[in-house]
């Protein structure tokens, strides 16, 4: 009965070890991965600006006062430019103490306050962009912090740049499998990868120190980039 009982387990235990052998048999399936981009230059069709006052005065009252009082005619300017209340929003508003430069060791003193305020303001037809800043620093804004331009449609327009991404992994990975001896099989995976864009705000006080005519702003285009990654089973 021992002797018995010791077969049985010993044959057990060959069970698992025969399967685990069986399986390392099981060929690996080959493949080749591939990461491409694709890009398409568009024109902006849209512009975030972001329009300010600052104002300072001896006192915090007064400060707000004149800041207010020089921020409703841009704000009214703007709407009778034919901008939307929906594209203006109130971006920033702060009150800040001014101080003195400290001397001999002794603190600074608070010498007055400081009203800063701004909108973002979007501009749906951006050939205005020119024309609006003109009007609203006539109007009295002495902060015209960043200009932003936009691609409404960046989203649908990115397609072409996905379509050109996978054309060129086809190509890459096509390129790779002559020069290796196989053949491509089936396309096992496809993922969009993360593209870091470099876009930032063009900065417009440069563009505004001659105003006889519209200051000179130039859009210019936009790349949309987009990267694939896609792996193919190899014969």
């Amino acid at each position: 009965m021992r002797l018995l009982a010791a077969l049985l387990m010993s044959a057990a235990l060959l069970v698992p070890a025969a399967a685990h052998a069986e399986g390392d048999k099981m060929p690996t399936q080959r493949q080749i991965s591939i990461s491409a981009s694709g890009s398409v230059s568009v024109k902006p069709d849209q512009v975030a600006i972001s329009i300010g006052v600052v104002r300072t005065a001896k006192t915090a009252k007064s400060a707000l006062e004149a800041n207010s009082a020089a921020m409703r005619p841009i704000i009214e300017t703007l709407k009778a430019s034919g901008i939307e209340a929906r594209d203006i929003q109130t971006s920033n508003f702060s009150v800040q103490a001014a101080y003195d430069e400290p001397q001999n060791g002794k603190p600074a003193k608070i010498i007055g306050y400081q009203v800063a305020n701004s909108v973002q303001v979007r501009l749906r037809a951006i050939e205005k962009l020119g024309d609006v800043l003109d009007r609203v620093v006539d109007q009295g804004s002495n902060q015209i912090n960043s200009i932003q331009f936009i691609v409404s449609k960046e989203a649908e327009l990115k397609d072409a740049a996905r379509k050109a991404a996978v054309a060129n992994a086809q190509r890459m990975a096509k390129t790779y499998a002559d020069a290796a001896g196989v053949t491509l099989g089936d396309v096992l995976m496809i993922s969009e990868g993360e593209v870091n864009s470099a876009r930032g705000p063009f900065m417009a006080q440069a563009a505004m120190k001659d105003r006889a005519n519209s200051a000179p702003i130039e859009a210019g285009e936009q790349q949309l980039d987009v990267q694939v990654n896609m792996i193919w089973a190899i014969k």
